[in-house]
């Protein structure tokens, strides 16, 4: 009788400390539950999104989002909700992706491809990105950004960020000593807002000024997008 009686003891001490168990290792896992992502910041007003896409806050409200995988840079303003630029895709040498961010978006339609081989946008508060390189059907090397005193640039070879400032002047040195290219911008009105371009660089210092009428599009009817380019290359533009 007392062996039967130690034996159901046993049992019931097995069965407590299972019971136990089971409470205490799902309050573990929750303890240990991983943390929502945050964006890190990188430097100044530029950030890495969980999602891998770089984002850049320009000082007068203007919104660079940088997608080197998808090959994508779109470019937003916070004065003009439904309205984006998008810079995108890239050429194939052989069996060699070249990324050259040659086509250019206004809002969804496709208004024409670069017209040399750097381009460039300046924001209507003076921040500008650049994606520079080598030649027409040569691969973006790197991607500038520069706004006040901030300076950053990504290298395309190996999809990282290579340098980031806040000095104002090494932001203004390296701005002079790289070309512009293509230079475009866009200004905006309570009517809606224009792209077009504004100057050609080839060679640092040397601006030739060339006004050129991309595309504009109409706040109260942001689908419609009015391409006013006839890229040769494109039959649909």
């Amino acid at each position: 009788m007392s062996q039967l009686y130690m034996l159901l003891n046993v049992r019931k001490s097995w069965v407590l400390a299972f019971i136990l168990l089971s409470i205490v290792i799902p309050s573990c896992k929750k303890e240990k539950a991983v943390k929502p992502c945050e964006p890190r910041l990188i430097l100044g007003k530029l950030t890495l999104k969980c999602d891998g896409e770089y984002e850049f806050r320009t000082n007068g409200g203007g919104t660079i989002l940088i997608n080197l995988e998808r090959t994508q840079i779109i470019v937003k303003h916070d004065d003009y909700e439904k309205f984006r630029i998008e810079f995108w895709g890239a050429n194939l040498d052989g069996d060699k992706i070249l990324i050259n961010f040659n086509h250019e978006n206004l809002n969804g339609k496709h208004i024409k491809d670069r017209l040399l081989a750097t381009r460039t946008l300046i924001f209507p508060d003076g921040a500008k990105i650049t994606m520079a390189s080598a030649g027409m059907d040569k691969e973006v090397g790197t991607i500038s950004i520069y706004d006040g005193k901030e300076s950053h640039q990504f290298d395309l070879a190996s999809k990282t960020v290579k340098h980031s400032s806040l000095d104002a002047s090494k932001a203004l040195q390296l701005d002079r000593d790289e070309a512009d290219g293509e230079t475009g911008t866009f200004s905006m009105d309570d009517q809606g807002l224009e792209f077009f371009n504004i100057y050609n660089e080839a060679t640092p210092g040397n601006k030739v000024n060339n006004r050129l009428k991309l595309g504009t599009i109409i706040r109260n009817e942001p689908t419609r997008v009015n391409d006013f380019f006839d890229d040769p290359r494109l039959g649909h533009t």
